[in-house]
């Protein structure tokens, strides 16, 4: 375990040029019971940082924040940490390992490959930014805002959207529980539209803060291209309601052009596509 902070700082300021998200969770890591985080020391120092997180009651570990100074890349220290944690799933008694990367990353993919990891899932991801300019002429009032419990109803219930039995949220996952859907209440939105006691569309929305500011990042699942559009409005409402122009947006890959041709925005960043990795154990 560690706790030298500075040292993990350090290493932050070299990922993406110093808009790493960890210094802004590194204490709530730290003070979280079901976060394990190592640390590589070289000559002294921390020079590498891996966490695994417990969820799902302690049955799925998610590997996070793995991190290596560019000074000593190349060394093996990001495998030995990704080795890490798997051991210490397997004597927490994990029943599964779960990782979420670009699928341009490279170096992160032939990590996961080699630990036995593979892919479940992928999805779109776009950033952009966002000012309230009314340039659609889409009604997102069929819209709910739901408690956990009427989510996972939702989910499990007459349904034409397919979620894989998980929900990404935050470049984070979660199964389609009702424990853990309600776990997650307090801190997301859940928003449906429905015909009749069929669902149509189902998206998750949380507000974050980074060093671009407040950010509100959202998932959307959707059955056709109109339930799409529909849950895509509610949710750039909602970021005139939280106050933020910094949107992420993670959607199912059938529907990556529309986000990218229909709506009009100005990126942060190149459009990506998240895979995610499972393994069981």
């Amino acid at each position: 375990m560690i706790s030298d902070k500075e040292d993990v700082l350090e290493i932050s300021r070299h990922i993406w040029d110093g808009h790493d998200y960890l210094p802004h969770i590194f204490d709530k890591i730290m003070n979280d019971c079901s976060s394990h985080i190592f640390g590589a020391e070289v000559n002294g120092k921390i020079m590498g940082v891996a966490n695994l997180r417990l969820v799902e009651e302690g049955k799925i570990g998610w590997m996070e924040a793995l991190r290596v100074h560019p000074e000593v890349r190349g060394l093996g220290i990001a495998r030995k940490l990704t080795e890490r944690l798997v051991d210490e799933a397997k004597q927490l008694g994990v029943e599964k390992l779960r990782y979420a990367t670009a699928f341009d990353n490279d170096a992160s993919l032939k990590l996961a490959s080699n630990i036995g990891m593979k892919k479940v899932d992928e999805f779109a991801i776009r950033w952009f930014n966002y000012s309230d300019t009314k340039d659609h002429n889409i009604i997102a009032s069929q819209l709910q805002q739901v408690s956990g419990k009427e989510f996972y109803k939702c989910l499990t219930g007459q349904s034409k959207v397919d979620t894989k039995g998980h929900i990404v949220y935050d470049w984070k996952v979660i199964d389609v529980t009702l424990k853990g859907l309600e776990d997650l209440e307090e801190s997301v939105e859940y928003w449906v539209e429905k015909s009749g006691e069929i669902l149509l569309s189902a998206s998750i929305g949380i507000l974050h803060y980074s060093n671009h500011g407040s950010a509100w990042d959202f998932t959307i699942y959707a059955s056709n291209r109109e339930t799409f559009l529909s849950q895509m409005v509610c949710h750039l409402e909602r970021m005139v309601v939280h106050n933020t122009a910094v949107g992420s947006c993670i959607v199912q890959p059938e529907f990556e052009s529309i986000l990218l041709h229909e709506f009009k925005f100005s990126d942060i960043d190149d459009t990506t596509k998240m895979l995610l990795l499972e393994r069981q154990l």
